[in-house]
């Protein structure tokens, strides 16, 4: 048996009855929980594909106006030319100070085109902001709207063999004059 989930959450039965050549077998159920999900941030292009600069490691700020359980983060990325899998290395991190963040959850994963939902383990984010951080192996094709500048924190010179800190400090803040970024295809992945 395999369970397909409607649109909403709630309470859910699932009957499954196991039949042999020789005898019926004897139905069996079981009660589960399910859960509306709700996509948070940007699930699709948001403007044209551009190549992300070297090296440089962008933190994308997410606010939560209530508490929320998180369990995947979500990367919509462009066709590569040449076609290939792009090295990134993913993290949702809190507010240490305006130079630094505390990791809740990281990753790496080899992102795909199209949606690319990457699990971590559930947890409960209380309501705040939060930092989608993301690093890429190199230059690779990204979305992004640039006709849409936001504010971020950023570090260049990130090594990607060292990988995503558990403290990640250093950081700068954009500004829309200086050193523009824009919006991105990013979202995080939430639990009603």
């Amino acid at each position: 048996t395999q369970y397909t989930p409607g649109s909403a959450g709630g309470a859910e039965t699932i009957t499954a009855k196991v039949s042999i050549a020789a005898a019926t077998g004897t139905p069996l159920t079981k009660e589960i929980s399910v859960y509306a999900a709700e996509r948070v941030g940007n699930t699709a292009a948001v403007g044209a594909a551009a190549a992300q600069t070297a090296s440089v490691l962008i933190a994308y700020p997410f606010v939560l106006a209530t508490p929320r359980v998180v369990r995947k983060l979500g990367i919509f990325a462009p066709t590569q030319s040449p076609d290939a899998l792009v090295d990134a290395q993913i993290g949702l991190y809190s507010t240490d100070t305006t130079t630094s963040l505390n990791v809740l959850a990281k990753t790496t994963a080899k992102i795909a085109s199209g949606a690319n939902e990457l699990e971590i383990p559930p947890q409960t984010l209380a309501a705040g902001t939060y930092w989608f951080v993301v690093a890429y192996d190199g230059a690779p094709l990204i979305y992004r709207a640039t006709a849409n500048p936001i504010i971020l924190r950023y570090k260049t010179n990130h090594s990607f063999a060292g990988g995503l800190a558990d403290k990640i400090t250093g950081l700068s803040t954009s500004d829309t004059t200086l050193n523009t970024f824009y919006s991105r295809s990013l979202y995080l992945v939430l639990r009603k």
